[in-house]
């Protein structure tokens, strides 16, 4: 955590194996530990024994609710695991207004982006902002044009749709806001076309959203 390239929660997993020996280990000192005095007299030991069986009844069903939420939350996240946040950090789909970057996208969606466009015959011609190690073109044929923020607004090309990876939008939105004399080249006239919404990117509502990582806006 020292170094300066901290841009992941990859740099936190070595301590995850032993976060996993630490819980289980509070657990198990969680249920042994009851606490329960000596009886003085039966009615007293049916109370204790009462008080003993709420008691861990209550510690197993909080355990069980656990282990159901850590199940049902991994099931719901397919098949984004990459971009998983818990609902504290906005879920799988709001993920990206707390952090970027490989903590959120990492190209992940570029085929989802393929059967998009696909599946949108009325797209002729869409310019491909991406952030990641394929390549838009191989997968998009010649519909794809390959866009970057000084080039401006695509709908000037006669091209109408637009499809940027979040994290090059977000970090391309901060960009313009802490340097407004370079905004012409960070993406500031999609944020004056559509109103930005909450987050540190301040990133406009896509009108179709590829996976969690791939905004596309109808231009």
């Amino acid at each position: 955590m020292h170094s300066g390239l901290n841009i992941g929660f990859r740099h936190l997993f070595p301590t995850i194996p032993l976060i996993y020996l630490m819980a289980a280990s509070a657990i198990k000192t969680w249920f042994s530990n009851m606490d329960i005095p000596a009886p003085k007299n039966a009615l007293d030991l049916f109370a204790s024994f009462t008080k003993s069986a709420i008691k861990v009844f209550l510690k197993y069903l909080a355990l069980f609710i656990i282990l159901v939420w850590a199940l049902f939350e991994a099931v719901a996240a397919y098949p984004y695991f990459l971009s998983y946040f818990n609902e504290i950090g906005g879920g799988i789909w709001n993920g990206y207004r707390f952090v970027d970057d490989s903590n959120y996208d990492w190209g992940q969606d570029l085929l989802r982006l393929q059967s998009f466009v696909q599946n949108h015959p009325e797209i002729n011609k869409i310019a491909v902002d991406y952030f990641g190690g394929g390549d838009p073109g191989y997968y998009l044929g010649n519909k794809e044009v390959n866009w970057w923020a000084s080039r401006d607004n695509p709908a000037d090309s006669g091209i109408h749709y637009l499809a940027i990876s979040i994290n090059t939008l977000e970090q391309a939105i901060i960009l313009a806001k802490n340097n407004p004399q370079d905004s012409n080249d960070n993406y500031a006239w999609l944020s004056r076309l559509r109103p930005p919404k909450a987050g540190p990117g301040e990133v406009s509502a896509p009108d179709y959203r590829v996976g969690t990582s791939i905004f596309v806006y109808k231009l």
